[in-house]
């Protein structure tokens, strides 16, 4: 351990489960046609409306009001991570910091904290499901448009995030783990066994 209690990343016998920001924006994209199967077609097939046309359809006002909306789901969604870490991970509040990568286009709330993988995983997914699964299938049974789209745009808004789950899928859900400083995903500290 460093000073700070921060594993040193080149610890023997760890090792890194990570991807490239060019493959996790790749998977991001991925999840653009998987997005519209999962929420677009049901949606029309169970209320016989086009998302499509009602996000088309929303004017000058509402398309500036849907922006704004979108951007303070991104503050809530970094949030929603490092409330993951927090409550599941057990990381301390100063583990925690945010910011923006440029070279991956993203924000970010990176945890420095060690915890287990299967924290980890749970701080990862926590913003995906919160404000993209359960929108996403609340819209779909009361038939609310705009939250379906809503959930949609979380969904694909979790694209690095689902690049992250698949990078650490193999790690052994007790294995202690780090969010990796400059890479999407974590390095390995130890397996648990």
């Amino acid at each position: 351990m460093t000073p700070e209690n921060k594993p040193d990343l080149s610890t023997p016998g760890g090792y890194d489960a990570t991807l490239s920001f060019q493959r996790a924006n790749v998977i991001a994209l991925l999840l653009l046609p998987v997005v519209g199967l999962l929420i677009f077609v049901p949606y029309r097939w169970l209320w016989g409306e086009s998302l499509l046309a009602a996000i088309f359809n929303l004017g000058g006002r509402g398309f500036v009001t849907a922006v704004v909306l979108f951007f303070a789901g991104i503050f809530v969604h970094e949030w929603l991570h490092a409330v993951g870490f927090r409550l599941v991970g057990q990381a301390p509040a100063d583990s925690i910091r945010y910011g923006f990568n440029w070279k991956g286009l993203a924000p970010y709330a990176h945890c420095h904290a060690v915890m287990s993988a299967r924290s980890y995983r749970v701080g990862v997914a926590l913003p995906g499901l919160v404000l993209g699964v359960i929108p996403a299938l609340v819209s779909l049974a009361a038939g609310i448009w705009w939250l379906a789209a809503w959930g949609a745009l979380m969904l694909i808004s979790a694209g690095g995030d689902v690049a992250v789950l698949l990078a650490v899928r193999q790690v052994p859900g007790q294995a202690l783990v780090q969010d990796h400083p400059a890479k999407v995903g974590c390095h390995v500290l130890a397996t648990g066994d």
